[in-house]
């Protein structure tokens, strides 16, 4: 999978994530609002991204309503894994310290990747000096915490998980 800049409109980004080439879902990333909105089919979502005041390293992900349904955060004290939890589904994620553009999400309890993606375009990261990824931008967030929720989806509906 690969998320795919495609464009800026001041304020906001846009991304697509692709599967082999083909485009699943788009989302409008908003800087200032620190909002995504997503179009996935015919569902049309709008989620908050902020840090959770009681927990420092922890970044939420609130629905449209205002609810808590997810977070993802580092691991002890490291800087390229962690975990993320979407509606109580536990992920695990890790940043290739090589490339810190590419991602790998797996299932709470497997050794295999689930799913890897990468971003594409403007959403590079060009400083990857040893510093948490999440602090300097929320973006980085919300393409991993959307990208957990669309692999929450067949979890939800009992159908088998999606793979990269």
């Amino acid at each position: 999978m690969k998320w795919a800049y495609v464009k800026n409109s001041g304020t906001a980004d846009y991304y697509t994530l692709l599967k082999n080439n083909i485009p699943v879902l788009e989302m409008k990333y908003n800087h200032h609002t620190d909002t995504a909105r997503v179009n996935y089919k015919e569902e049309k979502r709008a989620f908050m991204i902020h840090r959770n005041d009681d927990i420092k390293n922890r970044v939420c992900l609130q629905n449209e309503y205002g609810f808590n349904i997810g977070f993802l955060a580092y691991e002890n004290l490291s800087e390229h894994e962690g975990i993320v939890e979407i509606e109580n589904e536990k992920y695990r994620f890790a940043v290739d310290p090589d490339s810190p553009t590419k991602f790998f999400v797996y299932n709470e309890s497997t050794i295999t990747p689930l799913a890897s993606f990468e971003i594409a375009g403007d959403a590079s990261i060009s400083d990857s000096s040893n510093s948490k990824l999440f602090e300097k931008s929320f973006l980085h967030a919300a393409l991993l915490l959307v990208l957990c929720w669309y692999l929450y989806l067949p979890v939800k509906s009992g159908m088998p998980v999606l793979e990269s």
